[in-house]
C-alpha cells in the first residue's frame, strides 16, 4: 500500500496505483471473512448436525453486514462519534471505533463466529465513513484517518510483525519440509500473479506494461499472513497438545505462511521500485505560459 500511495504522489497515473489499492483492500476482505467463517465451523467446540454448521455461513454473512450497519447507524446518530453539529475529537473517534471492533472481535470468538464479527467490523467502518460523507463531515472522516493510519504503522504492524517474528522457528521444518514449502509458496505466487494478469485481460486502457506491473506488485505477502497464520497452530495446540500430530502440522503451516512474507516482500518491493518507472506512464500536467 504505501508504494502505490509513493507512486501517486511521485506523478506516475493514479488507474493503476488506484486498482492495486482497490483490489488488495477487497482481497483482505475477502481472506479474512472467508478464513474467519470457515475457521468457526471447522474448529466449532459446540458441535452440531451438518445442517446446523451450513447455517453458519449465511447467518454470519447476515449478522455481520447488518449488525455493522446498525451500529454504525447508531454511534452516528447518538453522537457517539462525531455528527453533524457535534463535532468530536479526532482521538476520541478513532478510540470509539478501536473499541467497537474490539468488542465485536472478542464477542464473536466467544462465539464462535470469527468471520461474521470481522465482517462486522469492516461493514461498521465502511458504514461509519459513508455516513460521514453522507452528512458533509469528511474533515472528520480524514482527520480520524490519519489517527487510525498513525497507530498502525507506529504500533500496531511493528507489534504485529516483532511477534510473528519470534514465532518462527525453521527447526521445525525438515529438509523435505522446506523444499515443499518453498514450492508452495513459488507456485502459488505464479498462479497468483497469472490470475492477476488474466484478470485485467478485458481493460482497453492498459496496456501489456501496465498489466505485467499489476501482476508483479501483487507478489509480496504479510500483512494478512502475519495475522492469520497462527490461528491453526493455536487451535491445534489447544485442542490436541503440543507433541500431537496436528500441533506439528498447524506449526508447519505457520512456518510456511511466515516463509511466504520473508520470501515475497522483498522480491516485491524491488520489483516496484525497479518496474514502476519502466511501465507505468506519468500524468501529462499540461505547462501554462
Amino acid at each position: 500500500v504505501p508504494p502505490m500511495v509513493e507512486l501517486t504522489a511521485n506523478g506516475f497515473e493514479q488507474e493503476v496505483p488506484d486498482l492495486i489499492l482497490s483490489a488488495s483492500s477487497l482481497d483482505g476482505i475477502y481472506c479474512i471473512v472467508g478464513f474467519g467463517i470457515v475457521s468457526s465451523i471447522v474448529f466449532a467446540s459446540s458441535g452440531g448436525s451438518a445442517s446446523d454448521l451450513a447455517w453458519r455461513v449465511p447467518t454470519q454473512l447476515v449478522v455481520g453486514v447488518v449488525g455493522g450497519w446498525l451500529l454504525a447507524e447508531a454511534s452516528v446518530r447518538s453522537a457517539l462519534l462525531s455528527s453533524p453539529g457535534r463535532a468530536n475529537t479526532p482521538l476520541s473517534d478513532a478510540s470509539v471505533i478501536v473499541s467497537v471492533v474490539m468488542v465485536i472481535v472478542f464477542a464473536s470468538k466467544e462465539l464462535e463466529t470469527s468471520g461474521g464479527g470481522a465482517l462486522m467490523c469492516i461493514v461498521f467502518c465502511v458504514s461509519v465513513a459513508e455516513a460521514w460523507k453522507r452528512s458533509g463531515i469528511e474533515d472528520a472522516l480524514k482527520a480520524t484517518s490519519a489517527v487510525l493510519n498513525t497507530f498502525w504503522a507506529e504500533f500496531t504492524a511493528p507489534m504485529l510483525f516483532v511477534i510473528i517474528g519470534c514465532t518462527l522457528d525453521l527447526h521445525v521444518l525438515e529438509a523435505g519440509d522446506a523444499g515443499k514449502a518453498i514450492g508452495i509458496i513459488c507456485l502459488a505466487g505464479i498462479a497468483r500473479a497469472a490470475g492477476v494478469f488474466l484478470a485485467t485481460a478485458k481493460s482497453a486502457r492498459m496496456d501489456l506494461r501496465e498489466r505485467a506491473f499489476i501482476a508483479l506488485a501483487w507478489t509480496p505477502k504479510a500483512t494478512i499472513q502475519a495475522a492469520l497464520a497462527s490461528v491453526v497452530y493455536d487451535q491445534a495446540l489447544t485442542t490436541h497438545g503440543a507433541d500431537s500430530d496436528e500441533a506439528i502440522n498447524g506449526k508447519k503451516l505457520l512456518v510456511t505462511a511466515l516463509l511466504s512474507i520473508l520470501i515475497t516482500a522483498p522480491i516485491g518491493a524491488w520489483c516496484i521500485a525497479y518496474f514502476a518507472p519502466r511501465c507505468l506512464k506519468r500524468e501529462n500536467k499540461a505547462v501554462h505560459v
